[in-house]
């Protein structure tokens, strides 16, 4: 912790870039719950949902290493992934659609050497979350 820091010293690449300490993270997920921000925008940017993660993760990692915490505090790094046809099931929708939207980027996934995808369940219940909020 260095409160002498000036602004600056978090900025980088020419402004485009914020580095946010993990202390000031915890910090802004007290005031503010990160958590709960991060379920009322859902979906609106995926940007902005990957940095509220970022920003939940690295409080959460925080809190664990000065708290002494031996339980699990933190996220698993690798997402949750699920198959195309799963998926599918999700959003009520065909296979097909899904390799479409994941391809488009509109789903977050990946593909497979051999060409299956894998999609990021969060990505999908945000998809979810999005139609519904539409419809």
């Amino acid at each position: 912790m260095n409160p002498n820091r000036p602004a600056s010293a978090y900025v980088h690449g020419n402004g485009a870039v914020v580095i946010v300490p993990g202390r000031i993270a915890a910090l802004l997920d007290k005031l503010v719950d990160l958590t709960r921000l991060r379920i009322d925008v859902r979906g609106q940017d995926p940007e902005l949902d990957n940095v509220l993660v970022a920003l939940r993760v690295a409080a959460l990692a925080w809190r664990a290493s000065v708290g002494g915490h031996t339980e699990r505090t933190t996220p698993d790094p690798m997402p949750a992934w699920i198959t195309t046809g799963q998926t599918a099931d999700l959003l009520g929708v065909d296979p097909r659609h899904v390799r479409r939207l994941a391809a488009g980027g509109r789903l977050a996934g990946r593909q497979l050497p051999h060409g299956a995808w894998l999609i990021e369940r969060e990505s999908a219940e945000h998809y979810r979350a999005v139609r519904h909020r539409a419809a």
